[in-house]
């Protein structure tokens, strides 16, 4: 459990180092903070095209809005409760349909501007033109509660995602899986047909075959239980049951002295702009993971 004392120190770290998004998630997790306070805070990188940019993603800085940006505003918006139906979010859902393009994956992940600011390597233009639920399968989630010609592009968006699931056998990209778990939950809660018994099963088979059971490996880029189970309301919580409170107990043993968790990756140079994202990143998993143990009862009162 992280004492009261461990909290503290996380939270002058974030204070000191973070951007201003994540101490506002930081405040609003603890209640010190408002919903409208993160939304100020997440609209300063949303451009007036509606779409986001300006390293909203970390390691793409390109003021120019893009896919990868843009969908980082939808994981916020359902990580904390956020209305898609206000001003911002409409003008999000708009920016998605109006730059929606006939090629496999809807949207290009990052647009050409990319190469004209520092990027990691893995971001480089011109993006791979396969299909990929990366980042179009969390967009349709968000497409769904819109207005009917979005809805409509979510739900095609949606069969395309679902037929993925059901024959790709590859399990090797986490982030695809992080953005199917959003839209099946949509699709749940809407009670789409899409929702078969056969995509459930490939959905938690995906969940299974793409986790990493070996502790050894957690220093590395891979993905965890936490990572695709962040409370015990999560649909996904029984799957994966048995192997949660190792990975809480890892968290709790790998927090640093000084208040944060180090990313399990690098960029493969040092720069000032890998030092800058690399510090926001920081700051990004330690709000997140303090959230998750928070909801498992694994911070002091």
């Amino acid at each position: 459990m992280l004492t009261k004392q461990q909290i503290h120190q996380i939270e002058n770290w974030l204070y000191a180092n973070a951007r201003p998004l994540e101490v506002a998630k930081w405040n609003l997790t603890f209640d010190k903070g408002t919903r409208a306070s993160l939304i100020n805070e997440l609209v300063k990188f949303q451009n007036p095209d509606g779409g986001f940019g300006h390293g909203l993603e970390a390691d793409i800085m390109t003021p120019e809005s893009s896919a990868i940006c843009s969908n980082e505003a939808v994981f916020t918006s359902k990580e904390y409760g956020l209305n898609l139906d206000a001003d911002w979010g409409r003008r999000l859902l708009a920016w998605f349909e109006n730059t929606a393009m006939d090629i496999p994956s809807f949207w290009e992940a990052v647009p050409k501007s990319v190469e004209n600011y520092p990027h990691a390597p893995w971001w480089g233009y011109p993006p791979n033109t396969e299909f990929s639920p990366n980042p179009c399968a969390a967009v349709a989630s968000a497409l769904l509660s819109g207005k009917v010609s979005q809805r409509a592009l979510g739900e095609k968006i949606a069969g395309r995602c679902v037929d993925f699931l059901l024959h790709d056998e590859s399990y090797g990209h986490m982030h695809d899986t992080y953005c199917l778990q959003p839209l099946f939950l949509a699709l749940l809660d809407t009670g789409s047909p899409l929702v078969t018994p056969e995509a459930t099963a490939a959905m938690n088979r995906r969940i299974l075959s793409g986790v990493c059971l070996d502790q050894s490996k957690w220093t590395g880029y891979e993905a965890q239980p936490l990572d695709f189970v962040s409370s015990p309301d999560s649909y996904w919580h029984d799957l994966l049951s048995k192997e949660i409170p190792a990975n809480l107990d890892y968290w709790e043993s790998t927090l640093s002295a000084a208040g944060f968790w180090p990313p399990n990756w690098d960029y493969g140079a040092d720069t000032e702009f890998t030092r800058a994202a690399t510090r926001t990143w920081m700051g990004y998993l330690a709000v997140r993971r303090v959230e998750v143990l928070k909801a498992f009862d694994r911070v002091e009162n």
